[in-house]
């Protein structure tokens, strides 16, 4: 399954952690890690990057916001957000988001 916990600190995201692989299918026809991973890679090339620090590897994904980020950012992060929690009401066998 698919861990998503995004953080927020005031009513700012803080952060949004991606841990896991879905299984849906075997790897390289899972289109639930596709999708997760296309909605994930797109915002990430949309930040802007001042006040972002970004990590991934293999089956895990990190953004960190970890000083002011623009309007423009946060817009991302809460685009990026809203696309998740829809994927994991669509997909709530393969994504668990959870909201802090």
């Amino acid at each position: 399954m698919i861990r998503v916990e995004i953080k927020y600190k005031e009513d700012c995201i803080s952060s949004i952690e991606i841990s896991g692989h879905a299984y849906q299918n075997k790897e390289g026809f899972d289109l639930v890690c596709a999708g997760v991973s296309a909605t994930y890679s797109g915002a990430v090339y949309s930040l802007e990057g001042k006040g972002i620090k970004e990590t991934h590897s293999k089956g895990y994904a990190k953004i960190d916001v970890v000083s002011d980020i623009s309007t423009h950012d946060r817009y991302v992060l809460e685009v990026l957000k809203d696309q998740l929690v829809f994927l994991g009401r669509e997909e709530k066998d393969y994504i668990k988001v959870i909201l802090n």
